[in-house]
This record gives C-alpha cells, structure tokens and sequence, in this order.
C-alpha cells in the first residue's frame, strides 16, 4: 500500500508544482550539501543549474535570508553560500576553527566521486582567494556511514543524503522504502519538500532570519573590512591549508565545540541589540539595508526581482 502511495505522490509531483517560490518539476539530475554550521542543500539539473533548496537549520536561514539560489549555477552557489556565511560571522577571518564540508551526489558513483572534487575545489579556490583560514573536507570521510548506508541499500551517497533528507520531514516513509525508489522519484519528493519547507521559511521565518543576519553582518562588519583591507593590501598572509585539514581531520569533535560557542556568542550579543518588536539596532539605528555582496539574485521580499 505504501509503495501505491509513493507512486501516486511521485505522478502527482510530475503533474503539477506549486508555492511561492519558482521551481522545476523534471526530476534533478545531483544533489549537493554544504555545512559549514549554516547547512544547506541543493537540486541541481543536468546543466549543474540549481532547481531547488532548502535551509537545513536556523544558521541556514540565517545566513541566507535574502537569497535566491534557483537558477545560479552551483560554483556560484557554493561561492554565495560561503560568502553569506562569511559576511555574518558563521566563517571567522580570523581564525582557522571554520570548515566547509561539500557532499555531492547523483546517480552514478564513479562520475559523482568526480564531481565531488570539483565542487571541493570550488569551495577550496574561494577561501585561497579571499586567505580565509579553514578547511573543505568531503561529506563522504566526515560522515563515514553514508558510505556503509550506500553499500549496504547498493545506491548512491547522494540517495542516502537524499533518503535522510525526506526522512527528517516524513516519518510515515522508512529508509527501506525509498532506496528502493530511483533517483528520479526520489528527487520529485524531495523537491516537493524543498517547495514546502521554502514556503514555510518566507511565511514564518524570513522577517527574525534577516533581522539576525543584519545584526550579525554588523557586528562582524569592522573586522572582516580590516581582514579585506590587509588582503588587498598584501600584507595579510595565505593561511597553511594543508595544516588546517590535517587539524580538522584530527580535532574535528573539539574544533566543533569551539565553533559552537563562539557562534552562539555572537547570536546572544545581536539578540541583546534587539528591541522589543525583534529589530536588531545599534547605536540606536535600525539597519535594516541588503547586506550581501550583490552575488546572486536576491531582494528583501522573498521573490526574485
């Protein structure tokens, strides 16, 4: 009965999309995870073109609050993804506790392991052009059970992270249920989910979301114009990413500890800033201005301009 029912989901999702945000109904071809803490993830089409996306938690929406990916290529994603990370302080210029870790996935493993690099070296290239100390690690050492979980159901990583994914939203589904679907079934619910959880961050979060991020771009705002400054100017040094990646791999339990508090440092200042309507201010002005770079295509209203 449940197989019955996934499929009826999966032609109803072929038929018709809907929501507030613009989205393909053809099943993806990739899927693509950042997390830095901020975690996002991404449908991507054959092209490498973002279909989707959803904000995995609060420092997600946080981070990206005035974002569109849909449509961006994904090395711009990745670069935006970052550099919004970057700008509210959820990536330290100052010290070497960040990392990115990428996880990419599709429907053939020797062309997905392929695309992993690349996108890692996508991620990589920013922070060595900008000297920002951290290091991108792959999803696929971090988290070493999809790699068990891939083996085990003979699918993909991608699938897994996409299984897991519907899985944190749908509890009426199991694991066993879906690895048994395609990849282009699975994208089609996926994408459905992304289009509802997108639906519900516009609605109910997008307003707190972007008064954070504004409060955190402006605490960070002085320290990341000096770090630019010294790059610009030469004299700030290329960090040793080798060294970094090493420590990561290491510390990586002690180093997140460290990168938990100092981020929940950071929010706890902002929301002390705040007024009693949630308005972060300072010095007793409001700021409330786009905040981002101008990368990507992106308005305070939550709809494409």
């Amino acid at each position: 009965m449940k197989k019955l029912l996934l499929g009826l989901i999966v032609v109803t999702m072929s038929l018709m999309m809907f929501g507030c945000t613009e989205v393909s109904a053809a099943p993806a071809e990739g899927y693509l995870a950042i997390d830095i803490n901020p975690s996002i993830e991404f449908l991507l089409d054959e092209d490498g073109v973002v279909v989707s996306v959803q904000y995995n938690n609060d420092d997600a929406c946080i981070a990206a609050a005035d974002l569109d990916f849909v449509g961006l290529h994904y090395e711009e994603a990745i670069e935006l993804f970052i550099e919004a990370a970057v700008n509210a302080g959820f990536i330290d210029v100052e010290t070497t506790d960040n990392n990115v870790v990428i996880t990419y996935g599709g429907n053939e493993e020797v062309q997905d392991g392929e695309m992993q690099q690349v996108m890692e070296q996508v991620a990589q290239r920013y922070l060595e052009q900008k000297r920002i100390g951290g290091a991108v690690l792959s999803g696929r050492v971090v988290h070493e059970e999809y790699e068990a979980l891939a083996e085990q159901y003979e699918i993909t990583i991608g699938q897994v992270r996409m299984i897991q994914s519907i899985l944190e939203t749908d509890e009426t589904l199991t694991f066993e249920e879906l690895a048994a679907l395609p990849m282009e079934e699975l994208s089609l619910l996926l994408t459905e989910q992304h289009q509802e959880s997108m639906n519900e961050f516009i609605q109910n979060r997008k307003e707190s979301s972007l008064q954070m991020k504004n409060g955190l771009v402006a605490e960070n705002e002085s320290k990341n114009e000096s770090f630019r400054n010294r790059v610009q100017d030469g004299t700030q040094e290329s960090p040793d990413y080798d060294a970094i990646k090493e420590e990561h791999h290491a510390n990586m339990d002690a180093i997140r500890a460290r990168y938990q508090t100092r981020i929940e440092e950071k929010k706890g200042m902002v929301r002390n800033k705040m007024d009693s309507s949630g308005v972060y201010t300072q010095s007793g002005m409001i700021t409330g201005e786009d905040t981002t770079s101008g990368m990507g295509k992106k308005n305070n209203s939550g709809t494409d301009e």
